[in-house]
Formats: C-alpha cells, structure tokens, sequence
C-alpha cells in the first residue's frame, strides 16, 4: 500500500497537489514556495514515521480541549495512573530552564495565540518572536528553502546571547556533571 501511494504522490502534479496542497497545507499553513517539490521523494520516504498515532491522539485531545494536558485514557485508566479521572494539565510555569519561542504568522498548529498563552505561562522566556515573514507556516521551521535568512539568524542570536555561559553542562544525578 505504502509503495502504491509513494507511486501516485511521486506523479508530478498529483503528487504535489494531493500530498502538500491538499494534505499537508490545510494542516500546517500554506507556504508553497519554502517547500522543494524535490524533497517529496525524501518525505514520503520517512513518513509517517515523525510521530506516533498516539501523539496525534494527544494532540487532538489538547486541541480539542484547549488545555495543555497529559494523555486522556479514560476515566477508569485516568484513576489509575494519575488518580484524578481527568489527566492533570501540565506545570509548565514549573520549568526553569531558559525557553526561546518562535512561531510563524501562518502556524496552524503552534498558532500565534497559542504560543503567546505558553509565553505567558513559562516563567523564563528569554525571547519570543513572531517570524516576520507572514507565510511562514509550521513546515517552514524544518523544511524551508530559506530559514538560513528567516529563522536561523534570530536562533544564531539567542545562542550567542549565552554562548560565554555554560548552559549546556548539565548536573547528572548518579555521575555528577555531565557535559
């Protein structure tokens, strides 16, 4: 089946049309020209292999409630693992370590508000920033022809802010300082 799909996504126009335009474009924000038409091949090679069934269920389930929440089983398995029939929402104001936040203007799944509401709740944002370049969609952050001038600078930034520190040595708790 995987090779019959691969085989009718490859056809040039089919492909592009059926695979990114009307598949992936609705889902993650349309940006036609960030994405190779060259790499299709490449992309069906590993998909969907980038996540799990159970990581789109959960993201379904955040959506859908508007709460960043830990997996919902049910009830009776709610109970049990987390002793609350609903699945606890997570701390995120409990995260201490330093959170750069970048989100694209035509981001469906990390929308602007979205990302504004994590800004918000996170105790230690050193930068936030909508990408100017309004098409820049989900996709884009990963696949994109051009992030070497759209994202990667503001990156490049936010790393030399703290380059002379060493916060990438981290305390490991059986060996001590791990690097």
């Amino acid at each position: 089946m995987k090779k019959a799909l691969k085989a009718l996504f490859l056809q040039p126009l089919i492909g592009y049309s059926i695979c990114i335009r009307e598949t992936l474009f609705p889902i993650t924000g349309n940006d036609e020209e960030e994405l190779e038409t060259d790499f299709l091949p490449v992309l069906l090679d590993h998909f969907p292999t980038t996540t799990s069934v159970k990581n789109l269920y959960h993201f379904a389930q955040v959506s859908y409630r508007r709460q960043f929440a830990r997996f919902d089983y049910g009830v009776d398995i709610n109970l049990d693992m987390y002793g609350y029939p609903m699945p606890p929402k997570y701390e995120v104001e409990n995260v201490k370590m330093r959170v750069a936040l970048f989100v694209g203007q035509n981001d469906f799944l990390s929308t602007v508000e979205d990302v504004a509401i994590l800004k918000h709740n996170l105790p230690n944002v050193v930068q936030h920033l909508v990408i100017p370049r309004r098409k820049m969609n989900h996709v884009d952050f990963v696949l994109g022809l051009h992030m070497n001038e759209y994202l990667f600078p503001y990156i490049f930034g936010v790393l030399k802010t703290y380059e002379s520190e060493n916060v990438f040595s981290v305390s490991h708790p059986h060996n001590g300082r791990v690097r």
